[in-house]
């Protein structure tokens, strides 16, 4: 039987689905799960010698720090990487067959809890209202859209007179040949492409924005074309984190800064617990977990969508 290092072995698996799958799903899926967790964990190890108990304890740790789907995201990408291995004669069985994936139980707060009530919501929109990059923070907030949705984003997929935004394509970071670039493509998902109804009041205040615009796209780089989700997030989105944690703590009000999908997560658990109809709540998010709703609800298009969420 071959050896090989499990770093070598899982660059190469990485190759042979790329094509396979969307860019999107590629990178946000198995190239982010393999190369920022997995190869750091294990990658000097020869792949033949790593253990079921070695990968049931990593993915216990990271249950610790990771939500529940980006653990299952592990765990595929693992399983599929041993499967080929043994495939190719690299082992002699799966360790990860039987892996189990547990929702994180450490002491402090988990991931999913880490949502912003209504209050610091309301509290977040009002100052982002005054910040230079408060458009980014209101679009996540008030829509619940994906950054890359947010970041391929056009102007002309807003739609004015009927208040509504529609998500018809998405930014994702590609990496091929070691070259990196930003990609327009298709959503997510079928489920992803949709229609967002939006208040009269943020009709308005994007008309505002538009007339002061040079891009297509609404969030932009200095040259006014799509923007590097990662330079985005360290540019605009940390900065007004930071500049907004900083202007409240002032006044002794202790905001946290989460990640950007927290604010999906905060804008969806807002209409749940608010008791908006959950059909509207997954059409609006493009949540492909909730299509069953279909069978029960009828309500398709957007004027319907818009009565549900009660927005005016």
């Amino acid at each position: 039987m071959n050896t090989i290092l499990f770093s070598e072995w899982a660059e190469t698996w990485l190759e042979s689905i790329r094509g396979t799958v969307k860019e999107n799903t590629f990178e946000a899926t198995y190239r982010n799960s393999v190369v920022n967790h997995l190869i750091p964990e294990f990658g000097k190890r020869n792949i033949d010698d790593i253990k079921p108990i070695e990968l049931q304890i990593f993915l216990n740790k990271s249950a610790e720090q990771f939500s529940v789907d980006t653990v299952k995201k592990f765990k595929s990408c693992l399983k599929q990487i041993f499967d080929d291995a043994v495939y190719n004669n690299y082992c002699d069985k799966n360790p990860a067959y039987k892996l189990k994936v547990y929702k994180g139980t450490s002491m402090g707060e988990r991931i999913e809890d880490r949502i912003y009530t209504p209050q610091q919501m309301e509290l977040i929109e009002t100052y982002a209202l005054k910040h230079r990059f408060g458009l980014d923070i209101l679009l996540l907030l008030e829509t619940g859209m994906r950054r890359g949705e947010m970041l391929g984003l056009i102007w002309d997929n807003i739609d004015f007179d009927n208040k509504a935004i529609y998500i018809k394509q998405a930014a994702a970071i590609v990496k091929t040949d070691d070259i990196v670039t930003v990609r327009i493509g298709a959503p997510k998902n079928k489920s992803s492409e949709r229609a967002i109804p939006i208040s009269t009041d943020f009709t308005e205040y994007l008309k505002g924005v538009k007339e002061k615009s040079a891009s297509p796209y609404v969030i932009h780089n200095q040259n006014n074309t799509v923007i590097n989700p990662r330079t985005w997030q360290r540019r605009h989105y940390d900065v007004f984190m930071s500049d907004m944690h900083s202007e409240y703590i002032k006044v002794d009000i202790d905001i946290p800064i989460y990640s950007p999908h927290r604010l999906r997560h905060s804008r969806a658990s807002y209409w749940v617990n608010g008791g908006i109809n959950l059909y509207a709540v997954a059409k609006t998010l493009g949540h492909s977990n909730l299509e069953m709703l279909k069978k029960r609800y009828a309500h398709s298009n957007l004027e319907e969508v818009r009565n549900l969420l009660k927005i005016q």
